[in-house]
């Protein structure tokens, strides 16, 4: 990515932090200049100031070198449905008082029900 890229991104976080360049240029150690010069390109942060600024904004190289990573969408898993009717199945198994055996024979057949297409009753 061109410098101008990673220039974009410091300026991108220090509006979004509410910072003047001046107040930037301080947590850096460096004037406004240096970081006018940053942020359009001129020049590019050399490893112990990449470093910093990554600090200073609690990002990691990658956002600042290639901007906001989009986070991994974390959805909840979802059952599929043939398996919400079986376990809705088991759940009406379960309370009845019928030995162990009779609960197996009769989730037995409400697998192959299922797989059958219609649960029958």
């Amino acid at each position: 990515m061109s410098e101008s890229g990673v220039g974009e991104n410091i300026k991108r976080l220090r509006v979004q932090y509410e910072m003047t360049q001046d107040q930037l240029g301080v947590k850096l150690g460096i004037g406004r200049k240096h970081v006018s010069k940053l942020e359009n390109g001129v020049i590019s942060p050399s490893k112990p100031l990449m470093h910093k600024i990554c600090d200073v904004f609690g990002v990691d190289e990658m956002e600042v070198r290639f901007g906001k990573r989009e986070e991994p969408k974390k959805e909840a898993p979802t059952v599929p449905e043939h398996l919400k009717e079986l376990f809705e199945e088991i759940a009406k198994i379960f309370p009845s008082s019928y030995s162990l055996i009779d609960k197996s024979e009769k989730i037995s057949r409400v697998m192959r029900d299922l797989r059958e297409g219609e649960p029958k009753p």
